[in-house]
This record gives structure tokens, C-alpha cells and sequence, in this order.
């Protein structure tokens, strides 16, 4: 019997220093904790969205540590003690309309929007508990960090004359093209003639023959009656493929023979129209958005540092802690 109670007790020693490491304090702040299991559930996860890929570059939006990870955690848990203090609180009406307004911004019926929460693995429950989240932490922030700034019109013109690199227009590229199709039919030997001519057609470019009569009688594109004109076109709008080809050449230049699976392309720069200073009444509303987020993370900044001030933190999580690791 007293061999049992001896393997019972060890065993539920055992269990109890393996909760402990497993729950123990990652950081103290005011009168309420992070655990490391919830450091580690929320950096696994990315719960505060902070290392999510940027859609446009495919580029995490920042590369944080766990330490680091802390840190936001214990902004948040302030945010919030400083929502509970205030009293601040957002009726189901307010949701509802939250809701529908995003509903009806994706143009979806409320089965598709329900269906493609699902598919993310929320609830629509659980939508509207991250979404009245969401809108108490604005209404906070907002009172605390923006209710006051105001951006003067001096403001304005002082920045768009000292930032004149940011208002210009984007340069043009007047362009020529000469296109010829591959058939679905076409073998790879027919493939590789069809490239050859196009070749040819380029030496007879260079050689100083009217690319725009070249391409009137060779070109299948459309546009081939107007001696394959483009127009203008900005660098920002080209496929790729294309954008490769033009950012080499020179006004008078043709480019490389290049080819896609459709087809085999020729360009031909004509001219480059650079981009001038956009006036000023046509970017004052960028300026004026990009000085007022300006000045509401500066105050932000502020205003969460005097809310740490008053608050009492200790970080306990030892950087050497691997959130990560399963």
C-alpha cells in the first residue's frame, strides 16, 4: 500500500512541474498574466495578424521573435484592462451593422459570407466576437489618440514642397508591338520557325526598316493596321513578361524576340514621356491621410507608453524560450 501511494504520488508530482513549465508566466501585467502556453498558442497562430504575408510581395509584414511577440501581447492586455476601466462597450446593433457592411462590401448573401467564414475555420459567433473587439479597440483609440489632431493646411503645402518624389506622375511608354500566334496545332519544329521569322523581322528593325511598316504587314494583332501601336502605357500596367522587355530599352530601341505559350512578341519604344509633379489640389487628400496616420501613431506611441507608466509589467519569459518549437 504504501509502495502504491509512493508511485501515485510521484507521478502526480510529476504532472503537476510538467503543468507548471507548460503554464508558467511569461509576464505579469497589472493584475492579470500571460502564460507561456498562451505567448506560444498566439505566436504559432499570429493571433495579432502582425507576421501575416503581405499579399503584394508575398513578404511576412515583420519577422518577430517570441520576446518580441510579448511585447504586443502586453500592448493588448493593457488596451484592454484600459477598455474595461473606461467602461466601454459596443451594443449588438452596432455589430449587426458592422457585419453587413462587410457582408455587402464582398458581395456576398449571408449563406456565401457564412460558408467562406467557415472555410477559415470561424464561426459566425466567433466573427462577431473578434469584430466587437475590434471596434471597442478603435472607439478607444480614437478617443485617446485622435480626437484631437488637426491637420493645418500649411501642413500640407510645407510637405508636398519638401516631398516633390512623391507626387510625381508615372513615366509613359509609347510602344509599338508586332504579334504572331501560335497554332494549338503547331508542332515544336513549326514553333521554332515561327520564332525564327520573328527573329528575321527583328534584324530587319535594327537595320534601320520602319517598324511600324514591319509590323503592318507581319503583325496578327489587332492593332497591326495602325502599325502596332500601343499608345501610352505606364510600366506599373505591363505584364510582366513585357515589363522585362521595356525597362532595357532606350527610346528608337527593339527589344529581344520573347514569347509565351500563345504567342511570339516584338516591341519597339518610341518614346518616353517622363512623369511631371502632380498638382498639389489633386494629392492634398493623400497628404492630408498620410500626415494624420503620421500624427495618430506618434500620439499613439504616446499614449501607450503613459498607459505602460502607470501599469505595472514584469516580463518573465527567459529569451532564450523557443515559442515555436511543438
Amino acid at each position: 500500500m504504501r509502495k502504491r501511494f509512493t508511485v501515485i504520488l510521484l507521478g502526480t508530482m510529476a504532472f503537476l512541474l510538467s503543468a507548471e513549465v507548460v503554464d508558467r508566466v511569461a509576464a505579469v501585467v497589472g493584475n492579470e498574466v500571460i502564460t507561456q502556453r498562451e505567448l506560444t498558442a498566439a505566436y504559432r497562430r499570429d493571433a495579432l495578424g502582425l507576421m501575416r504575408e503581405n499579399p503584394l510581395t508575398g513578404e511576412p509584414a515583420q519577422n518577430l521573435t517570441p520576446e518580441q511577440y510579448l511585447d504586443y501581447l502586453i500592448e493588448q492586455k493593457i488596451i484592454e484592462q484600459e477598455i474595461k476601466r473606461q467602461g466601454i462597450a459596443i451594443d449588438d446593433l452596432e455589430i449587426d451593422r458592422a457585419v453587413q457592411r462587410k457582408r455587402e462590401s464582398l458581395g456576398m448573401t449571408e449563406e456565401e459570407f457564412s460558408r467562406a467564414l467557415a472555410l477559415q475555420g470561424m464561426s459566425m459567433a466567433e466573427y462577431r466576437a473578434m469584430v466587437r473587439e475590434q471596434m471597442i479597440t478603435y472607439r478607444l483609440i480614437g478617443h485617446e489618440v485622435r480626437g484631437e489632431i488637426e491637420i493645418k493646411e500649411e501642413e500640407i503645402q510645407a510637405y508636398y514642397r519638401q516631398h516633390p518624389e512623391q507626387f510625381m506622375g508615372r513615366d509613359q511608354y509609347r510602344l509599338r508591338i508586332i504579334v504572331i500566334r501560335f497554332s494549338e496545332h503547331f508542332s515544336e519544329e513549326r514553333r521554332l520557325e515561327t520564332i525564327q521569322h520573328m527573329e528575321e523581322l527583328r534584324q530587319k528593325a535594327m537595320s534601320g526598316e520602319e517598324f511600324a511598316e514591319l509590323a503592318r504587314k507581319h503583325s496578327e494583332a489587332p492593332n497591326a493596321i495602325n502599325g502596332g501601336d500601343m499608345g501610352y502605357v505606364e510600366m506599373e500596367g505591363m505584364d510582366l513578361m513585357f515589363k522585362n522587355q521595356v525597362k532595357n530599352l532606350e527610346p528608337g530601341q527593339v527589344s529581344e524576340v520573347f514569347h509565351s505559350e500563345m504567342a511570339v512578341f516584338l516591341l519597339y519604344l518610341e518614346e518616353i514621356k517622363k512623369g511631371e509633379l502632380r498638382p498639389l489640389p489633386e494629392v492634398r487628400e493623400q497628404i492630408f491621410d498620410l500626415l494624420y496616420q503620421r500624427e495618430s501613431m506618434e500620439r499613439y506611441q504616446l499614449w501607450i507608453e503613459r498607459l505602460k507608466a502607470r501599469t505595472y509589467i514584469e516580463k518573465r519569459l527567459n529569451p532564450t524560450t523557443d515559442a515555436s518549437a511543438p
